[in-house]
């Protein structure tokens, strides 16, 4: 059996910036949305 944790307090911060580095659109950070639905 085997269990993962999953520490959305990470992957947030990381997604912003990324969003911030890449969209180069004002407040793009703000725009990120992560779908734990999607992960299954």
């Amino acid at each position: 059996m085997v269990f993962v944790y999953w520490d959305n307090s990470n992957i947030c911060p990381e997604a912003q910036r990324l969003a911030d580095e890449r969209e180069g659109t004002p407040g793009a950070r703000y725009l990120v949305r992560v779908h734990l639905d999607n992960l299954d």
